[in-house]
């Protein structure tokens, strides 16, 4: 029987080896740090949705942002409750949805996601955009980081994860106009294989 989303990605992070994982950083992605270094994403409340360990929500929250990380997975949140708390970082982890979110309307100034548009299914994307939309305040900032097209697997272009600027643009438009976009290299710790990366910031239409 193929396993549920969540049954997949609690597989991932169960064992706590979290900082193996190929998609993990263990440290901010640098295209956040600069974007906040350079005043484009300014401190406020934050939601970092799929937030995996919890690092770029812990750093955001070290800035001084009023974070709340969002992971289907029940260990993922666990683990990044537990870094917060060794590191006396004060932010919120819940394990959540990101195609149900649970929040009120305009409750975030910034939304960041890196890692979790791609894995959602081409029928709900619509519906994830329209709920981070929803999420943000006017002149409200979202931050994406996905998969490239750049990256040579077959697998994932059959499944459209795989994302050009334009591409992006045509699922985000409706709902967000693109500020600036870039692409960056992941290397994953697992294996040091480079990993293309689309990094885009947006403001709500």
């Amino acid at each position: 029987m193929e396993k549920s989303i969540e049954e997949t990605w609690e597989h991932h992070y169960a064992s706590g080896d979290y900082a193996n994982l190929p998609w993990e950083t263990n440290r901010p992605e640098e295209e956040l740090v600069r974007l906040i270094k350079q005043g484009k994403i300014e401190r406020g409340k934050a939601l970092d949705l799929g937030c995996g360990s919890g690092t770029h929500a812990i750093y955001l929250a070290r800035l001084g942002f009023d974070v709340t990380g969002l992971d289907i997975s029940k260990s993922a949140v666990r683990i990044a409750k537990e870094r917060a708390r060794k590191e006396s970082i004060k932010a919120k982890f819940l394990v959540g949805n990101a195609l149900d979110l649970k929040f009120g309307s305009k409750s975030f100034d910034f939304v960041f996601d890196r890692g979790c548009f791609h894995h959602v299914p081409i029928d709900l994307r619509e519906r994830y955009v329209q709920g981070a939309h929803s999420l943000l305040r006017n002149n409200g900032k979202y931050h994406l980081i996905c998969f490239s097209d750049r990256n040579n697997w077959k697998q994932e272009r059959e499944e459209g994860k795989l994302f050009s600027v334009e591409k992006i643009n045509s699922n985000f438009s409706k709902y967000f106009e693109i500020q600036e976009a870039r692409e960056v290299v992941h290397i994953q710790p697992n294996d040091g294989e480079s990993v293309y990366l689309r990094s885009v910031l947006m403001s709500k239409k």
